[in-house]
């Protein structure tokens, strides 16, 4: 749970594919029964895109913070910062 937000190639996938299966079935549900199907269309137009906006967001944030804390740790044990 602690990575929910954090992206990799398969949670990159298993959205995209829930996304078609979003679109696919509204369009589906909304010929076969000519209703207005709204819960699908919600999810696909909606939930699925900020979800994806705000791992984006965190990912990237994540990524950032591992790079600067590695940038951290090579200046602390290259030669020219020691003190001798």
């Amino acid at each position: 749970m602690k990575n929910i937000f954090l992206l990799n190639m398969w949670k990159s996938t298993f959205i995209v594919l829930a996304w078609v299966f979003s679109v696919i079935l509204h369009n589906i549900i909304n010929g076969l029964f000519a209703v207005k199907e709204w819960v699908f269309f919600i999810i696909a137009v909606i939930i699925i895109p900020a979800y994806v906006f705000a791992s984006l967001i965190y990912t990237g944030y994540r990524m950032a913070k591992k790079k600067m804390k590695n940038r951290g740790r090579r200046k602390e044990s290259s030669p020219e910062a020691k003190d001798d």
